[in-house]
């Protein structure tokens, strides 16, 4: 004996209504609220530093010279942060 299901049409309304209701849900995520603005940004390249070495023992000024450089910078000597960067400009 074969059953068929049968659903009213407020049934079918609610199921469609919640069906919507999802899809609008998902394509509502992919919509941007603020502008965005995005740009490549070069990779920095060294093309020298001086002094080129050091003693371990003493905190020295160290100039890191090179192309695409940002004011901002960051950098490690090994594992050891670099304090107090000052960056002059972009010649």
């Amino acid at each position: 004996m074969k059953r068929l299901w049968t659903i009213g049409w407020s049934t079918l309304a609610a199921i469609l209504m919640i069906a919507f209701m999802l899809i609008g849900l998902t394509l509502n995520k992919a919509q941007v609220s603020q502008p965005v603005l995005a740009a490549l940004v070069a990779t920095p390249v060294i093309s020298g530093s001086d002094p080129a070495s050091g003693p371990n023992d003493l905190d020295i000024a160290i100039t890191i010279t090179g192309d695409n450089f940002e004011n901002g910078i960051t950098g490690t000597l090994g594992s050891t942060s670099l304090q107090n960067l000052v960056w002059i400009s972009t010649t």
